[in-house]
């Protein structure tokens, strides 16, 4: 491990060897807090992370298994946009409202086209390509079916379920 220090004697970059190959750069805040992190582990992932003045990631750019993802997140730690890819599972952009709940999103999952945008009670536009192969647009009230463009009533996703899709 190697510190760079300022004037001060406080932390201002930080470098780091660990056992199996990971290593770690931290560029330090204001109170010897990582600010900017870069991360190595060969058996997993790399990652670029930004963090606040509370040292709370607030953007992470990460390969985890050869999976690309970005995420930015909300003050509490919570996620607030995310994009996502899987192989042949697809490619995945998603936002959060404040109660950490996914109610926007577009992408491919299954190579498949999904848009769907809700709001917190889970109504909202729907459109999707079915299992069997069919086209389906639809309104939800509450959650139900309200309308279909398509004669098939959409299957509701949630976007954790995507993102658990994705990320598999």
């Amino acid at each position: 491990m190697l510190a760079l220090n300022d004037e001060n004697e406080k932390k201002s970059v930080l470098l780091s060897a660990l056992n199996g190959g990971k290593s770690m750069i931290g560029l330090m805040g204001k109170e010897e807090q990582a600010r900017i992190t870069m991360t190595y582990d060969p058996e997993q992932s790399t990652a670029l992370i930004l963090s606040d003045d509370e040292n709370i990631a607030k953007a992470l750019v990460s390969v985890t298994n050869g999976k690309p993802s970005v995420f930015l997140t909300q003050g509490d730690k919570k996620p607030a946009v995310a994009m996502l890819w899987g192989s042949n599972r697809g490619a995945l952009l998603g936002f959060w409202n404040s109660h950490n709940e996914g109610k926007v999103a577009l992408g491919l999952k299954d190579d498949k086209p999904i848009l769907f945008a809700y709001r917190p009670d889970d109504t909202g536009l729907l459109f999707n390509i079915q299992r069997d192969g069919r086209p389906a647009l639809g309104l939800l009230t509450e959650g139900r079916p309200e309308w279909s463009a398509t004669g098939t009533v959409p299957q509701m996703p949630t976007l954790d379920g995507i993102l658990d899709q994705v990320l598999r």
